[in-house]
């Protein structure tokens, strides 16, 4: 076993692609290559903007684009790694790696190209709460937990999308080996004129690799894909975590305000397993006081809305308004 491991750490050090690895490694010693990974990079750190007081930011496609674009560039400039990140219209995401300052000067260009995007709009002051937090993640299993809840981010906030299908974010690209794949047009071989209007201004030099799909920089030129995935042992566990145990996430949700971990159905689908956990019953036989008990395990392991408790469990919302006054 040591000899075997001894060669596995040879082999992390020398690629962060688990595909090349993980096939004939028993699931210890692929956890502990994932470990190797993490503790030979980073420093990592996830960075959230305040979307409890900032107005909509991205009203359109155009905004959206803009943004995938101020992204791109941004990370073409400064040596700082992004592993995840996640567009939404009044927040974003960003699971970085990197000294502190090249993380913080990555996120302020960004922050600065989208400010002059929004003023050739006519928009003005739309950044105005436009906060940064950076918090650090200080190992493998915050890591894996930080990366579900970012690429969750749009599946918990509208029923019409998934993970492997929200355009703003990197969960469409972890483990999607043809998407991944596709070859696009250069950006070097891209109109002088065109690059004009991505840059809003004046054109800088790309790195070598990047491409163009249309609208703006493919996210894989600038995503370090390989290390994202290097710190899950296969494609299953990525998509364990981003749908199983989701209380692990409610540190995070409450640590950044939100106010759900789950959407509506999988609320649903964990009151009834509960149900049958706790009680071996289905949910319309519960009585009150069980159906108070399961409401405080959705409320405080998952962080159902007072509303969205009373949907599933049929409970008076006023009953429940006093159990979980709502934080002001």
């Amino acid at each position: 076993m040591f000899g075997k491991m001894k060669g596995t750490y040879y082999l992390a050090q020398k690629t962060t692609d688990m595909s090349e690895v993980n096939k004939t490694l028993t699931w210890r010693e692929a956890e502990r290559i994932c470990e190797v990974s993490f503790q030979n990079n980073g420093p990592f750190w996830h960075l959230p903007t305040d979307g409890n007081n900032q107005e909509i930011i991205f009203t359109n496609r155009a905004d959206f684009v803009a943004a995938m674009n101020a992204l791109a560039i941004s990370f073409a400039l400064f040596p700082a790694k992004l592993i995840s990140f996640e567009l939404m219209h009044n927040h974003v995401h960003l699971i970085l790696s990197g000294p502190k300052d090249d993380c913080v000067a990555v996120f302020m260009e960004f922050k600065r190209r989208l400010e002059r995007y929004f003023t050739k709009c006519g928009r003005f002051g739309v950044l105005s709460n436009f906060y940064y937090e950076l918090i650090p993640i200080e190992s493998l299993r915050q890591m894996r937990t930080e990366i579900a809840y970012v690429h969750r981010n749009a599946f918990v906030a509208s029923r019409d999308c998934l993970v492997y299908t929200y355009e703003w974010g990197s969960g469409m690209y972890y483990y999607h080996e043809v998407l991944k794949s596709i070859h696009f047009q250069p950006f070097a071989k891209i109109p002088y004129l065109r690059k004009r209007e991505i840059f809003q201004g004046r054109v800088l030099n790309m790195p070598d690799g990047y491409s163009f799909n249309e609208e703006y920089i493919f996210p894989p030129c600038f995503l370090d894909l390989k290390l994202g995935e290097s710190f899950y042992n296969s494609p299953s566990e990525y998509f364990i975590k981003l749908t199983k145990n989701l209380e692990d996430q409610g540190a995070i949700a409450e640590r950044m305000k939100d106010k759900a971990i789950v959407n509506y159905e999988e609320g649903f689908n964990i009151a009834q397993s509960l149900s049958w956990t706790l009680f071996q019953t289905r949910i319309p036989l519960l009585t009150l006081d069980q159906k108070t008990e399961l409401s405080r395990r959705l409320h405080f392991n998952y962080m159902l809305s007072n509303k969205h408790i009373s949907t599933i469990l049929k409970m008076n919302m006023a009953y429940l308004d006093e159990l979980f006054p709502e934080k002001r």
